[in-house]
């Protein structure tokens, strides 16, 4: 007997964004366009949320990378860093080139930072 499987079809904010404006600035109804405005302000709050946690993120790294000198430590925080570069590029579209300066200026930053603790 097959278990049926599960389809998760929950849109995601980039893909539900332009049925939103559509609705702020077309709704046939003040109630459906109140509620997508809602939705909007419900959306620019949780990035906002976001931002905060990824500042949180980078002052801890941050701090990891001053306390802990070690090689394994240092190696996988640069990783994890240029993942969320990489990943936060393609979602928005840049090109490679432009990842590429982003690379070599947090790279820049991580490494002066090394340099100031050992000073």
């Amino acid at each position: 007997m097959n278990d049926p499987k599960t389809i998760d079809v929950t849109p995601t904010w980039s893909g539900i964004l332009p049925a939103l404006l559509a609705i702020v600035a077309n709704g046939e109804t003040f109630e459906a366009r109140k509620e997508a405005q809602e939705q909007l302000a419900q959306m620019a709050k949780l990035a906002d949320l976001y931002n905060e946690r990824l500042e949180d993120a980078d002052e801890m790294r941050d701090a990891l990378l001053v306390v802990n000198t070690s090689p394994a430590i240092r190696d996988w925080l640069v990783d994890n860093d240029l993942q969320c570069l990489k990943q936060v590029n393609a979602a928005l579209g840049c090109s490679d080139s432009h990842l590429k300066k982003l690379e070599a200026e947090k790279l820049e930053r991580m490494s002066e930072q090394l340099e100031a603790k050992t000073k």
